[in-house]
């Protein structure tokens, strides 16, 4: 069943105004075995520097799950004022980033977030649980304190095998696949919590609690061959864009999971 968004208001620049009519309309495609839906929200950055808040129902689907479920509320996130939890930043704000092994200031354009609901029936496992980064467990400072991370969250690593099997000093690794039961904590949070993901002009890392992570972008996840009602209703989450390739090139290459492969280089 969809349900239309609710609405939108204004309240000053930082809140929110009307968004297009593409965000309105889209529906999730229909079908018949009525697939598990989940309420995402967003927050973005108009071409007049107001926030428009979008909220709607979209499949619950990897396409969509990635793009809101990275970064645990209460962790924070480098900005050049100082850590700010992520559930108080908002698009227009700055952050520090890396690209390309050079630090620099981004502004966030969008942010998305949904509710984690820890053992919810039909959902994938990996959706009812985080992922927990003690204090140091990757060297001093990362992190600081200790680190929750959403299930869809990559962080950056470094080190020699990348310049040799990449040609590059870093690759962004899916968080879960580092669990180990010591340094990568996977947990079960005792209720549901709130998850995010930040979007910028172009794919960065930031620093959380101290190490670095990515910022959204979909990879291949969001094709040409992608489904058009399906396309249509992932960009209505996203007005600032038009097109899949207006998130630009990849930061850093991105390597799967050992499920799916190890060590295999993927966009």
């Amino acid at each position: 069943m969809y349900y239309p968004p609710r609405p939108i208001t204004q309240v000053g620049s930082k809140k929110p105004t009307a968004v297009s009519a593409r965000t309105l309309t889209a529906q999730p495609p229909r079908q018949p075995n009525k697939p598990l839906l989940r309420k995402y929200e967003a927050s973005f950055l108009r071409s007049d520097g107001t926030i428009a808040d979008i909220s709607q129902l979209a499949p619950a689907s990897d396409l969509f799950e990635s793009a809101f479920a990275a970064i645990a509320r209460g962790t924070l996130i480098a900005t050049p004022d100082g850590p700010r939890a992520i559930e108080d930043l908002w698009p227009g704000d700055v952050i520090t980033t890396s690209h390309n092994s050079r630090t620099t200031q981004e502004t966030v354009l969008w942010k998305g977030t949904l509710t984690l609901v820890p053992n919810a029936p039909r959902q994938s496992h990996e959706m009812g649980r985080l992922t927990r980064l003690p204090m140091d467990s990757f060297g001093m400072g990362r992190p600081a304190p200790d680190l929750i991370l959403g299930p869809k969250a990559r962080v950056l690593q470094r080190g020699q095998n990348c310049t040799d099997t990449l040609g590059t000093d870093g690759a962004l690794v899916p968080v879960r696949a580092l669990i180990d039961g010591m340094n990568v904590i996977e947990v079960t949070p005792p209720s549901p919590v709130q998850v995010y993901h930040i979007a910028l002009k172009r794919h960065a890392v930031i620093f959380a609690n101290g190490m670095g992570i990515e910022t959204y972008h979909p990879g291949q996840q969001a094709t040409p061959q992608t489904n058009a009602q399906m396309l249509e209703l992932y960009l209505s989450f996203f007005p600032h864009i038009t097109r899949v390739s207006d998130f630009g090139p990849l930061a850093y290459p991105r390597i799967v999971s050992d499920a799916q492969g190890p060590g295999k280089q993927i966009a």
